[in-house]
């Protein structure tokens, strides 16, 4: 998904990459609202985030021009208010096609979950990775834990599937990560992959029959031994096999299967 911000402060993109970019998204900011216009059919992009607050008297022509060649299906705008905004600039906004409005405190999780619910009526933002995802299996050790951030109850569960960058994790107990919302931060989770253990500072992207996590801000290291284990998984049920073929062999007493030895005419 293609996201255009028309914004003066990087904080905004820092929110919305972090809540929107592990979902495969990507993020174009403009500091400059013409420069955001005279691209914006080259760029067709499916989410615009634009700051009132920033810029209170061009978010109606840039919203008119949209709206000239793209509705409200094809490219949602939000607009981002701040503290003070008239209920009359409301009602002109969504008369001119504006998908919602959404206060522009990215960083509290409210107003993360309010701008993704509206979003996904009109795009699908379900998650995306871009990597490989693993399902563990019983020769693989991978474990995942992690204490509430307001409870500091300790979540255990069961990882579906993982790659390096995110994962997807059922908890023992549903209940006690039901107020978990999208974008909630699990720092310092608890990784165990092989005889490796990490300290993975996690996002929740998304609270429904599972937590779908992104890990954020991984090192290079951590992302490559944890890369390395999981490409490492056929080679785990591979021998898993063989060790128990020769197990069975040796109940059995039978010999393990060989490869038929070539017949040399003489």
């Amino acid at each position: 998904m293609k996201i255009v911000l028309v914004a003066q402060r990087a904080e905004l993109r820092n929110h919305i990459r972090d809540h929107f970019v592990p979902q495969g998204s990507e993020i174009i900011q403009y500091w400059n609202p013409i420069k955001a216009m005279d691209n914006i059919d080259e760029i067709e992009p499916d989410l615009v985030l634009f700051s009132a607050l920033d810029f209170p008297r061009h978010w109606k022509p840039f919203l008119v021009f949209l709206r000239g060649s793209r509705d409200r299906d094809s490219t949602v705008f939000v607009l981002l208010k701040g503290d003070n905004f008239p209920y009359e600039e409301a009602s002109k906004a969504h008369h001119l096609g504006a998908n919602g409005i959404v206060h522009e405190d990215l960083g509290n999780s409210r107003e993360i979950a309010r701008l993704k619910e509206l979003v996904a009526r009109y795009k699908d933002v379900l998650e995306a990775r871009r990597e490989r995802r693993y399902i563990p299996g019983p020769l693989d050790r991978i474990e995942l834990m992690f204490a509430h951030p307001d409870t500091l109850r300790m979540i255990t569960g069961v990882l579906l599937d993982i790659s390096p960058s995110g994962a997807r994790f059922q908890p023992d107990t549903v209940e006690y990560v039901a107020d978990l919302t999208p974008g909630a931060s699990l720092p310092a989770c608890s990784l165990r992959a092989g005889e490796k253990l990490y300290q993975v500072d996690t996002l929740v992207v998304r609270n429904g029959e599972n937590l779908h996590l992104y890990f954020k801000d991984v090192d290079e290291e951590t992302r490559n031994n944890l890369a390395a284990y999981l490409s490492d998984h056929l080679s785990r049920e591979v021998q898993g096999a063989i060790r128990d073929q020769e197990g069975h062999s040796r109940r059995t007493g039978a010999e393990p299967e060989k490869s038929a030895a070539p017949i040399h005419k003489t």
